[in-house]
């Protein structure tokens, strides 16, 4: 029985295209409002050029982010969620196996991922409610189809009711 599974957070492919894009944009706007003999329309390009830089600097830094890659662990009646930045631990989390009612997989749609993706929703035995079970910052974590099935494996093999939805 494999006690611990190391998987890694989806990443979408297209935040260095748009910093590209943007930022090839905000050149040919600045040189155009350069050029520009003043008026309404300097105004307006110059506000787009601004623009543009923002945006090439904001995907240009989720870029350069890169994503998580998330260890569970199965310890002494526990499951131990390590959230992990370029190796380094971010963050931790511990949910009793008692309390863990059961953990659904549900299809996420929301994204401009080509691959398909899963979001993982856990139920405890004293709420009703359900919760994301792998989340950082405020934010639902997207797993790819080959680390879904290898999730999915891990916790049938713990024991823990699943569901895919």
């Amino acid at each position: 029985m494999q006690q611990t599974l190391r998987i890694e957070e989806l990443r979408e492919p297209y935040w260095k295209l748009i910093a590209s894009v943007t930022a090839i944009l905000s050149v040919a706007l600045f040189t155009v409002y350069w050029n520009m003999p003043g008026g309404m329309w300097a105004g307006i390009v110059r506000l787009a050029s601004f623009a543009s830089f923002a945006g090439a600097v904001l995907s240009g830094l989720k870029a350069m982010d890169g994503g998580l890659d998330i260890e569970l662990q199965v310890r002494n009646g526990s499951l131990l969620l390590r959230y992990l930045k370029k190796g380094d631990t971010v963050r931790k989390e511990e949910h009793k196996l008692s309390d863990i009612k059961s953990i659904s997989c549900a299809e996420a749609r929301f994204t401009l991922s080509p691959e398909p993706n899963s979001l993982f929703i856990i139920r405890f035995t004293d709420s009703e409610e359900s919760f994301d079970l792998l989340h950082f910052s405020g934010r639902p974590l997207k797993i790819g189809r080959e680390n879904t099935d290898k999730l999915l494996r891990f916790f049938e093999e713990q024991g823990i009711e699943t569901d895919r939805s």
